[in-house]
């Protein structure tokens, strides 16, 4: 799962509780079964109370999202949830009184500030500020088990099983591998379009070095053994990708475009049930 921002802390007491408790957790699992210490997204960087010493915030972790969720169900260390209520939409009640207050008392330096807001947007019973039309945010959905629940989407979609070439080159109606350029055929680049009713995308994975990878939603956990994340994926030709394109177990109705090194060497591909 993509990430969303770092966790920031200004304190070495509370680095040093936070390491300590990514250490002392379990392994995660990924969507292919990859076991995944926490630790393991840690920043090293300020290992020594001194390095604390200038008052600042530093960065000490960065994870998909499916870390942040585990941590926002389990971690107990007070300022490592404030951080992830930022990352994740909550707005605490210190925050709803500082927007009540700068609402209510709008000036010349402030009027950019929440101007969507007016102060029909609170309701204040016994000195309590509320927001009561405010929508549920995902860290309060993380923390009710209502979303980013599992590392994978598997079950959620139909994968198709079969394709139909819907756009071919219109310079050459065999073509299947790119011009040759000093005797070597360029890679063709390939990229992918969610159908309608996905309100994500998909991220190539190289996993152990396969030239097939996997294409994840960016919201599923998903840790390449010794590879990296793309956006694009490659191939030699059109029957590589052939070979590859049921393996990758895309939704009906996805797009795979495959673009050559010149204008018009372009296939688009469609997933058929």
């Amino acid at each position: 799962m993509a990430a969303i921002d770092k966790i920031y802390l200004n304190s070495y007491g509370d680095y040093k509780a936070f390491k300590e408790w990514c250490f002392a957790q379990p392994k995660l699992v990924d969507k292919y079964g990859k076991h995944i210490d926490i630790s393991g997204y840690l920043f090293r960087l300020w290992d020594k109370p001194e390095d604390w010493a200038d008052g600042k915030s530093h960065p000490v972790l960065h994870a998909p999202s499916y870390v942040d969720a585990y941590i926002i169900r389990n971690c107990p260390i007070e300022a490592v949830q404030r951080e992830l209520m930022i990352n994740y939409g909550h707005k605490t009640q210190e925050c709803i009184d500082e927007m009540y207050h700068i609402v209510t008392n709008r000036t010349e330096e402030n009027k950019q500030l929440y101007s969507w807001l007016t102060p029909e947007d609170f309701i204040v019973v016994d000195r309590v500020v509320t927001m009561p039309n405010v929508d549920k945010s995902d860290y309060e959905k993380i923390l009710d088990g209502e979303m980013i629940v599992k590392p994978s989407r598997e079950g959620e979609y139909v994968p198709g099983k079969h394709f139909k070439i819907i756009k071919i080159p219109y310079y050459n109606m065999k073509c299947n591998y790119p011009i040759r350029v000093n005797g070597k055929t360029p890679m063709w680049s390939i990229s992918v379009d969610l159908p309608s009713g996905f309100s994500e995308y998909l991220w190539w994975h190289w996993h152990n070095g396969s030239p097939i990878g996997t294409w994840d939603f960016s919201s599923e956990f998903v840790c390449p053994d010794d590879g990296w994340s793309s956006s694009h994926a490659h191939c030699k030709s059109l029957a590589s990708l052939k070979r590859r394109i049921l393996k990758w177990k895309l939704p009906v109705g996805t797009t795979v475009k495959l673009s050559g090194r010149y204008v018009g060497e372009d296939y688009e591909i469609v997933v058929k049930r």
